[in-house]
């Protein structure tokens, strides 16, 4: 039970890299002594560089209780979240640290796990937020934007492309994310039997790819839809 003894038998088993013996003594050394933060730092370093993410992110959640507005822990938390494909979790530790930072960048990130997880709502939120920090970004404009179409709201993706359209009229890529918002437009208007409405939208697409437009790719299947829409 010599707290000491323990203490020096893990700088040895660190030193000589014994990553899997040496959690086991910094373990031991965290329950003689649970009030002295350094020995949960060095399990979750150990557990880390010993690819035990689950592990790592148990005593990072117990060292956040301690210290919840510790920018650098919350990041390397996050990480480890990441690590074992805990999208969801790393999203909301990165909002998390978005709200303490007010980083546009970890809001878009956020956003951008919370839409892999199929997180719409959150997703929305967390691009917002990174444009209303960084309303120059044209990344997270897009992604805003992307975020909408993904949660269906189609028609409010279109007024968005229209405004960020109207501030940054020669920004690259833009015309095909209205073209495809548009597409979106046309083909829910195709589902609600407004048929004359999607045809225009499909025709909006069109015109908004110019003469890129072809017979194949995009182009083919706006014209496609085009027809049908015709047809119906």
């Amino acid at each position: 039970e010599l707290a000491q003894a323990y203490i020096e038998l893990g700088k040895i088993l660190t030193e000589t890299k014994n990553n899997a013996y040496a959690i086991t003594i910094y373990q031991k050394l965290a329950q003689l002594q649970p009030d002295n933060m350094q020995w949960k730092e060095i399990l979750f370093e150990l557990h880390t560089a010993y690819e035990m993410p689950r592990e790592a992110a148990a005593v990072g959640e117990e060292m956040l209780l301690r210290k919840p507005d510790d920018l650098v822990l919350i990041k390397r938390l996050a990480e480890v979240y990441k690590s074992y494909g805990l999208q969801d979790k790393y999203a909301d530790t990165m909002i998390r640290g978005a709200k303490l930072s007010k980083d546009a960048k970890m809001y878009y990130e956020a956003g951008e796990a919370y839409l892999a997880s199929d997180m719409k709502s959150q997703a929305v939120s967390a691009y917002r937020e990174a444009v209303a920090i960084e309303p120059t970004n044209l990344e997270y404009q897009n992604a805003l934007g992307k975020g909408l179409n993904a949660s269906g709201d189609s028609e409010a993706a279109r007024e968005h492309y229209n405004k960020v359209a109207q501030q940054f009229p020669q920004a690259t890529g833009l015309r095909d994310r209205q073209a495809e918002t548009e597409i979106a437009v046309g083909d829910r208007m195709l589902t609600n039997r407004r048929y004359v409405a999607a045809r225009k939208s499909f025709e909006r697409a069109r015109d908004l790819l110019g003469n890129t437009s072809s017979d194949t790719g995009l182009g083919a299947s706006i014209k496609e839809r085009i027809a049908k829409a015709e047809r119906l």
